[in-house]
């Protein structure tokens, strides 16, 4: 998935909405994610919870990290129901 305009500006609202920053990072893989950001639509990816060992049988996440994407992304969604993203 290429970074966009659009893309940044999105994640320049979560950063101000939710007061935090929001880390960017370039990876290899394949996602959903990429054939709608090829499309021009502002996507962001990599909501899941922290860990290493993707796609391995030994893959691991943090415990504490499920509980705070939850709320961040709680967090992201109750701004854009409430309007705050254009």
């Amino acid at each position: 998935m290429q970074p966009s305009p659009q893309q940044m500006t999105f994640i320049d609202n979560i950063n101000a909405f939710c007061n935090i920053i929001l880390p960017t990072e370039k990876r290899g893989g394949v996602s959903d994610a990429n054939i709608i950001a090829s499309q021009g639509v502002a996507t962001l990816d990599g909501w899941g919870p922290y860990g290493d060992g993707d796609h391995t049988i030994h893959e691991r996440a943090s415990k504490k990290s499920f509980e705070e994407r939850i709320t961040l992304v709680t967090e992201i969604f109750t701004h854009f129901l409430e309007g705050k993203f254009s």
